[in-house]
């Protein structure tokens, strides 16, 4: 089924309304969750954009990103908005702790963009009709198999091998995880 003319991508720059709201969705941060929900819906809403138009990898949707990138950090702290566009000899000069600082506050700038994202993708379902809602949730079902079970549990298996920090003695975690990998990669996934 065609998606309806709701979600066709025509998403334009950010105006100053969408400037604001993303601002203090950074600013407000772990308690902005009223703010990311403000901008998602301005963005969705006003800006008409969706997945299609802020994917990540594709040349047209660069600027739009870059865009949004910059205005997540304009919301940042001075001290994090001075570490982050440093530059040239004054990023050289920096101490250890300042790099690992920097580092850290460039790092939280993905989430945001993240939160954007899956914010533009709920209200893409939402506005999509019943019919076809229904017809993937049947697809969904019908991939929903035996061996696609045994995958995800080989996987959780797999993540839970790679976040262990200290094994009990005589466990040779490298030697598990290189098990399940090829318990994983012998099993169809269908």
């Amino acid at each position: 089924m065609s998606t309806t003319n709701k979600l066709t991508p025509i998403a334009i720059a950010i105006d100053s309304q969408g400037e604001k709201l993303i601002k203090a969705m950074s600013k407000k941060g772990e308690e902005g969750k009223g703010a990311t929900q403000k901008a998602v819906d301005y963005l969705f809403s006003a800006m008409g954009w969706r997945t299609e138009t802020i994917k990540a990898g594709i040349k047209v949707n660069d600027e739009r990103r870059e865009q949004l990138r910059a205005l997540i950090v304009a919301g940042f702290s001075q001290e994090k908005q001075h570490l982050i566009n440093l530059s040239g000899d004054a990023l050289n000069a920096l101490t250890e702790e300042g790099k690992k600082d920097r580092k850290k506050y460039q790092q939280s700038i993905g989430p945001y963009i993240r939160l954007v994202e899956k914010g533009i993708e709920a209200l893409e379902e939402k506005a999509k009709p019943k019919e076809e809602v229904e017809a993937e949730k049947k697809k969904a079902k019908e991939k929903n198999t035996e061996f696609a079970k045994i995958q995800a549990k080989l996987q959780t298996v797999l993540d839970l091998l790679l976040g262990m920090e200290k094994a009990p003695d005589g466990v040779d975690i490298p030697k598990a995880v290189e098990r399940v990998k090829a318990l994983k990669g012998g099993l169809p996934s269908i």
